[in-house]
């Protein structure tokens, strides 16, 4: 039991000191950013997915892989110590997305207006309340977006997007006016693994079906709206919009979509996630804990960690450096870092493949295949 309290003092304080300075930090920055100061309008899907799970990775292999490398498993190549990393950087990751979930929703106001033209007045929200609107379903427009998923790409995503004008309080307006738009999003997910012919009449279905549900749409079926933010969605919307007005939207063009969940209910459940997943991460470090020792004394495990802990950040800084017989990787590497930092603060989405395409100049039906 003595062995069991030493490897907790060893591990677990470093691991909590990652955990609460990667969401002061985290949540300090978006709320900071995009929130207090819209400073950068960074894709959501980067806020949401790609940072909660890239950036914990830092600090765990900077600062807690030297202290679990010191722990000794029965097995010499027990994958044990790459699993306490692997649990540590998940808890992480998971408390980051549902906390930066609740800060966005909790921080957002919402906005009660009486018509839509009185959004240009008031300050930029992210909810708002209509009382009285009316939209053109004539003059909508339709985009539509297939993504492949899956560990063996056997998921074929199927999505449409319809943005459906606004109209405007005046009597008299033409379509140049139209720059608020009611958006709807349908998908369907069919396997990949079927031949071209049978997609193909699965999407034609699907499109007919969307629309056949447009037909009878009830607009004003909601209790707020959200507007949708710098996304892969709005990007989709956008160009619905496009195919309506028959011109490239700028960016005073708003997207608003229909939420059905009261306003009020918005954060409801999440902070109990919060801390089932706090909860459920710590636990499964303590239980595999159980199952590795160590052999050196405290004095022995601090000079061998602080060694190690030198080590491994001077091994990984010397390594960006182009020199020696790594020169061309460390280039390469750098060059790697600098463009995939250029594609996240210019709103490109390192999971799609179409805007990846535009960066590497490759051809679409490669990637298609």
């Amino acid at each position: 039991m003595n062995t069991y309290i030493k490897k907790l003092k060893h591990i677990l304080p470093i691991f909590l000191l990652i955990y609460v300075l990667n969401l002061i930090l985290f949540l300090g920055a978006r709320w900071l950013f995009t929130i207090r100061y819209e400073i950068l309008d960074i894709n959501e899907e980067i806020w949401d997915f790609a940072l909660p799970i890239i950036l914990p990775w830092i600090p765990i292999l900077i600062w807690l892989r030297p202290r679990i490398g010191i722990l000794r498993f029965k097995n010499e190549y027990s994958k044990g110590p790459f699993y306490l990393q692997l649990i540590s950087a998940l808890t992480i990751t998971v408390s980051l997305m549902v906390s930066q979930s609740y800060l966005t929703t909790a921080m957002g106001k919402l906005e009660v207006i009486s018509n839509i033209q009185q959004i240009e007045s008031i300050s930029k929200a992210r909810y708002y309340k209509l009382i009285n609107f009316s939209v053109d379903p004539s003059f909508a427009g339709v985009s539509a977006n297939v993504t492949v998923t899956g560990k063996y790409n056997e998921n074929l995503n199927l999505e449409l997007f319809i943005g459906v004008p606004f109209l405007p309080e005046a009597k008299s307006f033409n379509e140049e006016e139209y720059k608020y738009w009611y958006g709807v999003k349908f998908k369907k997910q069919i396997s990949n693994n079927l031949n071209d012919e049978e997609k193909e009449k699965l999407y034609t279905d699907f499109y007919e079906e969307s629309m056949a549900i447009m037909e009878k749409y009830d607009y004003h079926s909601l209790d707020h709206f959200e507007r949708t933010p710098t996304s892969d969605d709005r990007k989709y919307f956008l160009q619905a919009v496009e195919s309506s007005i028959k011109r490239k939207p700028d960016e005073s063009y708003i997207v608003l979509e229909p939420v059905q969940e009261k306003f009020e209910n918005k954060n409801e459940n999440k902070i109990a996630w919060f801390f089932l997943a706090f909860g459920i991460g710590v636990g499964i470090l303590l239980v595999l804990m159980m199952f590795s020792s160590y052999k050196v004394s405290d004095s022995e495990i601090l000079s061998q960690e602080d060694e190690t802990e030198k080590d491994s950040l001077r091994d990984m800084l010397e390594y960006l450096l182009p020199r020696g017989n790594h020169m061309i990787t460390s280039i390469l590497l750098n060059l790697n870092i600098l463009i995939f930092l250029i594609m996240i603060f210019s709103g490109v989405h390192f999971f799609i493949r179409m805007d990846l395409v535009c960066w590497n100049g490759g051809q679409i039906e490669e990637l298609k295949r």
